[in-house]
């Protein structure tokens, strides 16, 4: 309990006296220096590194192993999990974001190879160890990784050391992975209850903080690791292409790629790609709907070793899975309800963005509201040709108004 808490109290303490941005990026350093001291260490060892370059490429045809690799890039990234959009709320609003954008899935896909590499050497030196083939040794389900890296510290000379360096490097890793969960939840209360931004932060930080890592206990019990699973099975492998779905679709269809182009143009001074723009409006929500709807074709019950969950460990995964989903629902089925007019009318007006929406700084807000007026005049038609074609179409309302636009910047 000790142990577990620990990283829970490290996350509240630098959360108070630090920057969330200086405390992830100083934790972030220390495991992967162990991480390329363990890769150093085993893949002179033996051609262990073979089996990681060498895959099983008849793999590739069974939709599982793409419905496993699309659910991992969303855990790494947080795709759909509001940590994108959390901390891009902190950033500067003339920060290269397009850049940015570019950048951190390279990495993350760089040290998801890298952490790969490490994982396999280790496993291969175990097989030729034991004199063995791989796939006896990886055995160890979602404890893969640990087994692995443990069998790797007892191979170093003073292990004890880099037991101690092992066992800094994943409570850093801990404590970042607590700073956004609890960044979020602090958000969250502080738009609802505006006292937490200002005298009760600290309060409500020790409650928040206390109350999760309550909520998370009986996962350290001789039972955690099969109410782990489940949990992980449930509420995180169906969510996060649930809500990316919805964000890709509202952006690329409701709101519009040329109004989000705009957007991006008064941050940054230049728009989105074409690559970018034909990937966010067809690419991205095709590929999300196929491995959702694949997922449901080929779900498999969860099962812990050979240990198979019941039936009523199933009904109560999808009953977690709607209540988390019932407030995205819940709200829509609300402010729908709360607008007056007709039922039709009401849907075109929630789908249009409100009048405050924009930029917060007044030079800035001044320019998008100046802006905002044009879309009126828009068609589902001439969106269409823009997300596909980058421009409008040549009978399209719009290029008068662009053409207006441009003898305005002229005089």
């Amino acid at each position: 309990m000790a142990a577990y808490g620990k990283p829970w109290w490290e996350a509240f303490h630098y959360y108070i006296k630090k920057n969330l941005e200086h405390v992830i990026n100083s934790h972030n350093n220390i495991p992967i220096i162990c991480r390329w001291n363990f890769h150093s260490r085993n893949v002179w060892i033996s051609r262990c590194i073979y089996y990681f370059f060498y895959p099983k490429f008849d793999k590739l045809l069974d939709a599982r192993v793409w419905i496993e690799a699309t659910l991992m890039a969303f855990y790494t990234l947080s795709f759909g999990w509001g940590a994108i959009v959390l901390i891009g709320s902190h950033a500067d609003f003339k920060e290269n974001c397009l850049r940015t954008a570019v950048i951190v899935p390279i990495i993350d896909m760089s040290m998801a190879v890298f952490n790969g590499m490490v994982c396999f050497c280790i496993l291969g030196n175990m097989a030729h160890a034991y004199n063995v083939h791989i796939t006896e040794v990886i055995n160890a389900g979602m404890a893969t990784g640990m087994v692995a890296y443990i069998t790797a510290l007892s191979s170093f000379p003073v292990p004890q050391l880099w037991s101690v360096l092992f066992l800094v490097s994943m409570l850093c890793t801990d404590i970042d992975a607590q700073l956004l969960p609890l960044e979020m939840i602090m958000q969250l209360l502080g738009d609802v209850f505006p006292s937490v931004k200002s005298g009760y932060r600290i309060k409500a930080l020790i409650v928040v903080s206390s109350l999760m890592f309550l909520l998370a206990l009986p996962t350290c019990t001789g039972s955690g690791g099969y109410l782990f699973l489940w949990l992980d099975w449930y509420s995180g492998a169906w969510l996060g292409p649930i809500v990316a779905f919805v964000e890709v679709f509202v952006v690329s269809w409701i709101y519009g790629l040329d109004r989000f182009s705009d957007d991006v143009y008064l941050m940054i001074g230049k728009p989105i790609p074409g690559i970018l723009r034909f990937g966010l409006a067809f690419v991205s929500p095709i590929v999300v709907s196929v491995i959702f709807f694949t997922s449901l074709v080929e779900y498999v019950p969860p099962k812990y070793g050979s240990y198979s969950y019941p039936t009523l460990a199933r009904i109560l995964g999808w009953l977690l899975v709607a209540i988390i989903m019932m407030p995205i629902v819940g709200q829509a089925v609300y402010i729908v309800k709360k607008t007056e007019g007709p039922f039709w009318k009401e849907i075109v007006g929630l789908l249009k963005p409100l009048n405050t929406w924009g930029p917060h700084e007044e030079a800035h807000g001044a320019k998008y509201q100046a802006k905002k007026s044009k879309y009126c005049n828009r068609t589902f038609q001439d969106l269409f040709y823009y997300n596909v074609f980058g421009k409008y179409r040549q009978s399209s309302a719009m290029n008068v108004v662009l053409a207006q636009e441009m003898d305005n910047l002229k005089t």
